[in-house]
């Protein structure tokens, strides 16, 4: 399913496709050569919308050529630092290079492993690979938002989903689509247990086929980890923090930490937040936990003199998003105007 997008989007897309947007982000660029920035990039999985039709392609940041050219002039333009040095430079050890770019992975999606990793590699790049530590060689374990796509898009053969959130259209594909995204919506404003019940009642509608792993294995973590991929904490079951007990989400960053350093070897204390949802009491117990910085999914770039390390804000990746766009997004002069590019 690929629905029209919307209005703002298209727009977005046509002026950021223009040439005259091109040269003003490229303008931009040239005038911003401080040290005081900390860009952060954040994708979830790169690949072809047609090769796992099981999992929700929403998540898909870039295909793999996209991938590739944005490295490109990511290399050109920029300076990309590992989180080793962005950790450094948050102590006050040392100093970020001129404009500087840190590249993070939400959730460890097999299909880092399989496109973008050669693509990083093949230019020398550092990326942080943020792994939910209950989810590789357990190939039953699946993201609650790929479970929803799967029943909703896939299998279910109704006109009329029944759900304790209410009943929902679901007779044709734009139908289905709508509701996927309402439900997500609603979801995520729920209770983490109730969430898991919700998605339980929903996925026991469609029939059971073996399941092909999604997240990669410990194997392939090891070996990424070998090649200047930083393995990070995600939590342990990627719950949305916001809606477990403190107790809980100390617990959760703690086992996290405690699993990537048994299996990998890594323990940079750092997280990203599950799904961006996170309060102060996450971010108390996340410290607690042993964690100096923390990511968020809050759009913008970081100064670096002023900025919580424990609320660092990112640049999501789109597949739709025009590459100027995303340059544009990196540097200063788009602070302003954060809140028209979400």
């Amino acid at each position: 399913m690929n629905p029209s997008p919307p209005f703002k989007k298209r727009l977005l897309r046509s002026v950021g496709d223009s040439f005259a947007f091109h040269n003003f982000a490229r303008a931009v660029e040239i005038a911003d050569r401080g040290r005081k920035y900390l860009r952060v990039l954040t994708y979830h999985r790169i690949d072809w919308l047609d090769r796992r039709i099981d999992l929700d392609p929403s998540l898909i940041s870039a295909t793999p050529d996209q991938f590739a050219r944005q490295l490109d002039w990511l290399m050109q333009y920029f300076s990309v630092v590992s989180l080793e040095a962005v950790l450094d430079s948050m102590r006050g050890e040392t100093s970020l290079p001129a404009r500087a770019v840190l590249i993070t992975f939400d959730d460890a999606y097999e299909d880092f492993y399989l496109h973008a990793f050669d693509i990083l590699r093949d230019r020398g790049l550092p990326a942080s690979l943020f792994v939910p530590t209950a989810y590789p060689d357990q190939p039953d374990r699946r993201f609650w938002w790929d479970r929803l796509y799967e029943t909703l898009l896939c299998d279910h053969a109704g006109s009329h989903l029944e759900t304790k959130l209410g009943s929902f259209d679901v007779s044709n594909e734009i139908s289905r689509g709508q509701t996927l995204r309402e439900l997500k919506q609603s979801l995520k404003q729920l209770p983490w247990t109730e969430l898991n019940d919700v998605v339980d009642s929903i996925c026991m509608q469609s029939k059971a086929k073996p399941l092909v792993p999604a997240v990669m294995s410990w194997d392939q973590l090891n070996e990424v980890s070998d090649q200047h991929v930083t393995l990070v904490p995600h939590t342990h079951t990627h719950p949305l923090l916001d809606r477990i007990s403190p107790s809980e989400v100390r617990n959760e960053v703690e086992l996290s930490m405690q699993m990537l350093k048994q299996k990998t070897g890594c323990s940079l204390p750092a997280i990203a937040y599950p799904s961006g949802q996170y309060s102060r009491q996450v971010v108390e117990q996340s410290r607690k936990a042993g964690c100096e910085l923390g990511f968020t999914t809050n759009r913008g770039i970081n100064r670096i003199t002023h900025c919580d390390p424990m609320q660092l804000c990112r640049i999501n990746v789109g597949r739709e998003t025009p590459d100027n766009v995303i340059r544009f997004q990196l540097n200063p002069a788009s602070r302003p105007m954060q809140w028209l590019l979400r």
